[in-house]
């Protein structure tokens, strides 16, 4: 999005102008954020009710 907001800040703050290929450059970057944001996520896996715990044993502490 970092291209996008610079343009968009040069367009406003410098009078910058985009030219055909720096403007479909801009669609491909806002399509991609939208199949990402909508595609992009992974439902957390929950842990089964039987599954084993890590650390059964007390771990001793070391001394130094």
């Amino acid at each position: 999005m970092e291209p996008v907001f610079s343009f968009l800040l040069a367009w406003v703050l410098l009078d910058e102008a985009l030219s055909t290929l720096q403007m479909l450059a801009g669609v491909v970057i806002l399509f991609r954020m939208q199949i990402f944001i909508r595609y992009g996520k992974t439902k957390p896996q929950s842990i089964p009710a039987d599954a084993p715990i890590a650390a059964t044993v007390p771990v001793e502490p070391k001394t130094v």
